[in-house]
């Protein structure tokens, strides 16, 4: 049984979508709706309840209350195992290599950061940046995907998965974490997100699965250390006025990098042309 629908990145219209991530606002990104295949009732099921032993609660500061996880795949139902495994394997990853036009990416067999993840009604997730180099092992995070169980979930719920343009206060996406829904990004030094918080009456806890990719070698520009880098409102940009003055420089570049990106494509739609 296949747990997901990874025809979305091989089929087809693969170039296409890798075209589209590429040039998607804010950062590189990719939404896809109706991932998961997996009956929603069989997984709910399977997903614990808060009361399990397995969790982790980091739940107790201001940038992401009522949040747990568990990043130990031996202690996980086995459905969820399998699951995460799908999306681990040599064929799902050269797929989001493609995709990403990152290559050779690897999967994080300790899932530090990952694994599953729940927030109670009334959690949130402050607008951040993701730590960049693996604790304890000498890998560099380049992309993330997170995939969403909830099937009760509705727009007015809150719980949206916010993506930031730096120097912005309010985000240019946000995605309804609804069952099945999947965001896959490249992580850097710019690409903030966030959940906005979510309501005391939601229907469920907000369930999810977040794994995180990686590669041997650093990429050759800025993308930040071992720390996750949390925004306060208004300073959705940086921490500090030279991080803001680079990230403004850089949004000048990257604008002209996509709008010669396009121009190419136009005359050459067959050329693999990749952001980076």
């Amino acid at each position: 049984m296949r747990f997901f629908d990874l025809s979305r990145l091989e089929g087809p219209g693969a170039d296409q979508l890798a075209q589209d991530y590429a040039l998607a606002e804010p950062f590189p990104h990719v939404v896809l709706e109706d991932f998961v295949l997996a009956p929603a009732e069989k997984v709910v099921e399977a997903f614990p309840d808060t009361k399990w032993e397995g969790w982790i609660d980091v739940g107790r500061g201001k940038h992401q209350p009522g949040k747990s996880y568990c990043d130990n795949i031996e202690l996980m139902p086995p459905l969820l195992g399998e699951m995460i495994n799908e999306l681990s394997r040599p064929t799902f990853l050269q797929a989001l290599s493609n995709l990403t036009g990152i290559p050779n990416l690897l999967p994080d067999p300790f899932l530090v950061g990952g694994g599953l993840h729940y927030s109670l009604p009334g959690g949130k997730l402050s607008p951040h940046t993701d730590f960049h180099v693996h604790t304890g092992h000498k890998l560099f995070r380049r992309a993330n995907l997170l995939v969403y169980l909830n099937p009760n979930w509705n727009e007015g719920d809150g719980g949206e998965v916010a993506l930031f343009n730096l120097g912005d206060d309010h985000p240019v996406i946000s995605v309804v974490p609804l069952y099945g829904n999947c965001v896959i990004f490249t992580t850097d030094h710019r690409s903030v997100h966030g959940v906005t918080p979510i309501s005391e009456n939601a229907p469920e806890v907000r369930r999810s699965i977040a794994l995180y990719y990686y590669t041997v070698e650093d990429v050759d520009v800025f993308s930040g250390d071992r720390k996750t880098y949390w925004y306060e409102p208004g300073q959705a940009t940086s921490r500090t006025f030279s991080h803001r003055a680079r990230a403004a420089a850089m949004r000048g570049a990257l604008g002209t990098s996509k709008a010669l990106t396009r121009i190419a494509y136009r005359l050459d739609p067959d050329h693999p042309i990749r952001l980076r």
